[in-house]
C-alpha cells in the first residue's frame, strides 16, 4: 500500500498545473510524483489548457479520481514548483480584522509609479482564490523549506495558529527546532480551519485614487499615529511620503519640503 505526502492511505502521485504560461500563453498540465523521503518532482504531460483556471479546473478532474481534493493537490504542487524560485509579488502586510471576518492582503507604495500591471493580476488571483488557498501555500512553502528557512516559516506559522487560522500539531515545534525526523508529515498534518475570514485587497499609496481599494498615507497615518511610538514613527514618515514625492529630496533635507 502506498503513502500520501499527508502519510495515509493513497497515491503517490497528483496532477497540477504550473503556475506560469509555456510559449504561447498555455498552462501545462503536470505530474507531481513524491519519493519515499518526501521529495516532490514534476514531469510535464502534453495536455494545456488556455487559462490556469481552466487547467485548475481539469487537474480537478483528474485528482478526483485519485480522491485529492483543490487543498491537497495544490499544497503539493507548490511544494514542487515553489523552491528555488524568486517572487517579488507577494503583498507587504497581512491584516485580519478584530472579529475576523475579514482578512487582507496590504500592498504599500510609496510611488505611484510603481503599480505593476502583473502585480495587480498576482493580488488579484490570491483574492479571488481566497484564504484556504493560501494557507495551504504558505504551509506548502515551509514544507519545501530548507531546515533553516523552516524555523524562520515557523513563526508566521504559529502566528497564524494563535489568530485561529490553522491548528498546528503539538510536536511540531519540537520537529522544527529538534531532530527532525517526521517533519514533513507533521507540517502536512497542520489544519485549516473550517471557516475563515473573506479576503480583500488594500492599497496604501500617497494619494487617493479610485481606480483600486485604497486608504490614502494621511488617512492610514491619523489611524496608526495613536499606537505606541512605533505608530507614531510611521505615521510621521507617511506624513512626509505624503507631502514630498519619494525620491525627490536629498536624505535629510525630506522634513524640509
Amino acid at each position: 500500500m502506498t503513502e500520501t505526502i499527508t502519510g495515509g492511505p493513497g497515491p503517490r502521485h497528483a496532477f497540477a498545473p504550473h503556475p506560469d504560461p509555456i510559449e504561447g500563453a498555455l498552462y501545462r498540465i503536470h505530474v507531481v510524483f513524491e519519493e519515499s523521503d518526501g521529495r516532490l518532482w514534476a514531469a510535464g504531460t502534453d495536455i494545456m489548457a488556455p487559462t490556469l483556471e481552466s487547467a485548475e479546473t481539469f487537474a480537478d478532474r483528474l485528482n478526483e479520481a485519485l480522491g485529492l481534493d483543490r487543498v491537497a493537490w495544490a499544497a503539493r504542487a507548490t511544494r514542487a514548483f515553489a523552491p528555488g524560485e524568486a517572487r517579488e509579488d507577494g503583498a507587504d502586510y497581512f491584516a485580519l480584522s478584530a472579529d475576523r471576518s475579514h482578512a487582507f492582503l496590504i500592498e504599500l507604495k510609496t510611488d505611484l509609479r510603481s503599480v505593476r500591471t502583473d502585480q495587480e493580476r498576482y493580488l488579484e488571483h490570491a483574492r479571488t482564490r481566497g484564504m484556504p488557498d493560501l494557507l495551504a501555500r504558505v504551509i506548502s512553502m515551509a514544507n519545501a523549506a530548507k531546515p533553516y528557512a523552516r524555523r524562520k516559516y515557523f513563526h508566521l506559522l504559529w502566528t497564524l495558529d494563535a489568530l485561529g487560522l490553522i491548528d498546528l500539531p503539538s510536536d511540531l515545534a519540537d520537529k522544527i527546532y529538534g531532530p527532525p525526523r517526521g517533519v514533513h508529515k507533521c507540517i502536512d498534518a497542520i489544519r485549516i480551519a473550517p471557516v475563515l475570514p473573506a479576503l480583500e485587497t488594500i492599497h496604501v499609496l500617497p494619494t487617493a485614487d479610485d481606480t483600486m481599494p485604497r486608504i490614502d498615507f494621511q488617512t492610514f497615518a491619523r489611524v496608526i499615529q495613536t499606537r505606541g511610538e512605533i505608530g507614531r514613527e510611521f505615521a510621521r514618515h507617511l506624513h512626509q511620503w505624503a507631502r514630498i514625492e519619494a525620491g525627490t529630496a536629498q536624505p535629510g533635507n525630506a522634513s524640509t519640503g
